[in-house]
């Protein structure tokens, strides 16, 4: 800060009149530090009141401080330059101070703090010439979705590999829509290419629908190359635009004021969250989910007075409408290679070999999509979009893929069974006499050993509700014999026992067999054709051919 020069006049007069430094700094309301240097000056040139009492202030600050100092005492900076330079991009006070002082002689300058007291004191005076012009930011209904990363993450506590549990440090991702300010936050690892994508799929699930547009800054994880009218976007954020047909656009380089809208909406959740974790333990990653959830319905919830009473989430009610739907795939990685048939067996063909796929689906089509990394086939239905199953990538020589008990339905799981699972199944199912009978049943010389086990099985299923106690009291009826027991004798003893407890099996054929003594009628019925009346067709298609001839 520049001073005058009777102001050094002023304070050598005082210290002769016997003022203390700060008494002086109070009468002349000029720093004491500044106060201490001047009298110090003085007497290092052993200048005192009585020798300078008739001079003038000029001549005095000259015998201090030489004839440069009276000329440059202190070279005051361009304020309208430095408020003009301060609206670049990345410019920073320290910069400018920097760039002030190489611009001035040595010695003549102001220092860091006095350079920001006098830049804050010309803002203030001079709004009109410091202020930069803005403009008010309007978005359609369902046109833009505003997405940032927050700097200060959310701490979580988490297992290590070693089972001990430590602080991890999560990246929040925020979202806001254009129109309506809806908010929405999701925790990523970092803040990888993947981590975006991912981020921003997981809002179009939270939000049911999909705006126009994305608009981002610069993450160098998604923009190749900045530009203030045409950056250039990585290839699988272009990807993923095109499965969610909508566009992406990042704002100017150095402009984050451009999505004013996601920014505010950062401070709001990081002001929020802050607020709560006063009162809460540390989180696990899924305290954190439920946290953020909470948040985000709180803020969507309030009533902003601004927009004439409504809150953010009446409003997004209204932008849901003029939002397009989500398709029925979600977006990966992988990449689509056709649509298929489901056959009746449940299982696709693709390329000649057999993939398997879950139970009930025969007759649909089916979109598969191929992982390179994994090597592996994903199976998702065209009508709704829900995976149906998934296979690793199988070579001819590997043939087709083996059958999946997992992958049919529980009720005929043990169609697709072998003969060591169905034993160890009937045992889970009715009790360790059960599953010993079964052994017995399909011992190794039996070479019907999986029929017979089926049919055992398909017994326990035409009983219900009875079928553990009719199983049981079978099972210790054949174990209590001396001979093996056999599918045979099993099924006579079960329904036997079924009959009598008056219980009727649901699915058993009601065919009867015609016995030695019954006597049957026959009825001559002339309009059947035997063996004489397509040997009488025979001769007339022959005569037929004869007479053509």
């Amino acid at each position: 800060m520049k001073h005058k020069n009777s102001q050094i006049f002023q304070a050598i007069k005082l210290k002769h009149m016997g003022f203390t430094p700060t008494q002086i700094s109070e009468e002349l309301r000029v720093s004491r530090t500044t106060i201490n240097h001047w009298l110090t000056k003085a007497q290092l040139k052993d200048v005192k009141w009585e020798d300078i009492r008739e001079n003038s202030a000029d001549e005095l600050v000259k015998l201090l401080f030489g004839q440069r100092e009276v000329n440059n005492w202190l070279r005051v900076p361009n304020w309208l330059a430095v408020a003009t330079k301060m609206t670049e991009p990345g410019q920073t006070l320290k910069q400018c101070h920097q760039d002030y002082l190489n611009s001035i002689p040595q010695g003549s300058g102001l220092s860091y703090s006095s350079f920001c007291e006098g830049y804050s004191k010309f803002v203030k005076e001079n709004p009109s010439k410091t202020k930069s012009l803005t403009i008010h930011q309007a978005y359609r209904p369902g046109q833009a979705l505003l997405i940032d990363y927050s700097g200060d993450g959310l701490t979580v506590l988490e297992k290590a590999d070693g089972q001990e549990i430590k602080e991890v440090k999560k990246q929040l991702f925020v979202a806001s829509m254009g129109f309506s300010g809806y908010v929405v936050a999701v925790l990523t690892p970092r803040q990888t290419r993947k981590d975006w994508l991912y981020a921003i799929d997981k809002s179009f699930e939270i939000l049911g629908k999909v705006p126009e547009e994305i608009v981002l800054d610069n993450s160098t994880s998604l923009v190749l190359k900045a530009d203030k009218f045409d950056a250039e976007l990585c290839k699988e954020l272009k990807e993923f635009c095109d499965h969610y047909e909508v566009s992406a656009h990042a704002v100017a380089p150095g402009r984050p004021t451009f999505k004013a809208g996601v920014e505010r909406s950062v401070g709001i959740i990081q002001q929020e969250i802050k607020k709560r974790l006063l009162h809460l333990p540390p989180l696990t990653a899924q305290g954190a989910e439920v946290l953020l959830s909470e948040v985000c319905k709180d803020i969507n919830s309030r009533k902003l007075s601004e927009l004439y009473e409504t809150s953010r989430e009446e409003r997004f009610r209204m932008e849901l409408a003029y939002m397009h739907k989500l398709p029925a795939i979600r977006y990966s990685t992988g990449k689509i290679i056709g649509r298929f048939k489901v056959s009746k067996e449940d299982q696709v063909r693709i390329k000649g070999l057999r993939y398997n796929v879950e139970y009930g689906n025969a007759g649909e089509y089916t979109d598969v999509v191929f992982f390179e990394k994994d090597n592996e086939f994903a199976f998702f239905l065209h009508k709704s979009g829900r995976e149906i199953g998934r296979s690793k990538c199988r070579r001819h020589v590997d043939g087709h893929e083996p059958s999946d008990p997992n992958k049919v339905a529980p009720e005929i799981r043990y169609l697709a069974e072998g003969r060591d699972e169905l034993i160890k199944d009937l045992g889970t199912r009715y009790g360790q006499n059960v599953e010993e009978m079964c052994r017995k049943i399909a011992k190794k010389n039996n070479s019907n050993s999986v029929t017979h086990l089926r049919g055992i099985f398909s017994y326990g299923q035409k009983a219900k509700d009875n079928a553990s106690d009719l199983m049981d009291r079978t099972a210790r009826l054949l174990l209590s014999q001396p001979e093996l027991p056999t599918f045979q004798l099993f099924r006579n003893t079960f329904e036997r026992l079924a009959r009598d407890q008056g219980l009727e099996l649901i699915g058993r054929s009601t065919k009867k067999r015609i016995s030695a003594a019954t006597q049957l009628e026959f009825e001559e019925i002339s309009n059947v054709r035997g063996a004489a009346h397509y040997a009488k067709q025979g001769a007339a298609r022959a005569k037929g051919i004869k007479d053509t001839k």
